[in-house]
């Protein structure tokens, strides 16, 4: 590329307010090649004729000089920074979001970066960089065991929340299963096939929608304990404490 005057030539400059930065006075090598990297990156470079390189430094700040001969690489250049400069990261894929927020490492630091080209026609000054992570929310089929501990609504227009025994998370369900659930209310074990939706970061559960649910066999010792003080009623339980006190 040398000695072209069809080059087109990008500045990223850094300063604070002290203009105290050179280039013997600024960020680590570690850092500077993580920026240029993930520029490289953000440009989508897929072929030779669109590369750039570091071409300077300029010494009367901490100023990187980006080269490149291809003039649509260039408009890549301004469109990237102008959106970053204006904290539009609309249609930014990751690539574009690594870049940005490595620049927002730098400037955090009371440090500012302006970018422009050789005639300042194009200049445009990042101060900050403030992307907020999008919260990716899946949903996936479940099954829960147990039996309803607590049954109805918070409210006459809300949909009905159903309590199951070692879950710490509500049940929602539709009017029509809540009526049929009701008889089973602290009676009898059920399987209930459900729909869970969370943040896939950290697996945080928004919420638990019931789908269907089974009554199960009478089997378990809890169980037991319902049906016969179904058939035999709570008095027996109370005589049964009274005669071993």
């Amino acid at each position: 590329m040398n000695n072209r005057e069809d080059l087109f030539h990008f500045t990223l400059k850094f300063d604070d307010e002290e203009l105290s930065l050179t280039p013997h006075n600024a960020f680590n090598v570690k850092l500077l090649a993580e920026l240029l990297t993930r520029l490289h990156d953000a440009l989508n470079i897929s072929n030779e004729e669109d590369e750039i390189i570091l071409s300077e430094i300029k010494s009367n700040c901490y100023a990187p000089t980006i080269t490149t001969a291809s003039s649509m690489t260039n408009s890549n250049l301004h469109s990237l920074h102008q959106k970053i400069s204006e904290s539009d990261y609309k249609g930014f894929g990751t690539k574009q979001k690594a870049y940005a927020k490595t620049i927002g490492k730098i400037v955090k630091k009371g440090i500012y970066l302006d970018v422009y080209n050789p005639d300042k026609s194009f200049i445009k000054r990042i101060r900050e960089v403030n992307i907020k992570e999008e919260k990716r929310i899946i949903s996936e089929n479940d099954t829960i065991v147990g039996m309803i501990t607590r049954i109805g609504s918070r409210n006459l227009d809300g949909n009905a929340m159903i309590h199951i025994t070692n879950q710490d998370k509500e049940v929602e369900v539709s009017a029509e299963d809540e009526e049929k659930l009701l008889k089973y209310f602290k009676k009898r074990e059920l399987r209930f096939n459900v729909t869970k939706t969370y943040e896939l970061k950290g697996k945080n559960i928004q919420k638990i929608e019931l789908n269907s649910f089974q009554v199960l066999e009478r089997s378990s010792f809890v169980s037991a304990i319902h049906e016969f003080r179904e058939n035999y009623g709570e008095k027996f339980f109370e005589n049964l404490q009274k005669e071993t006190e």
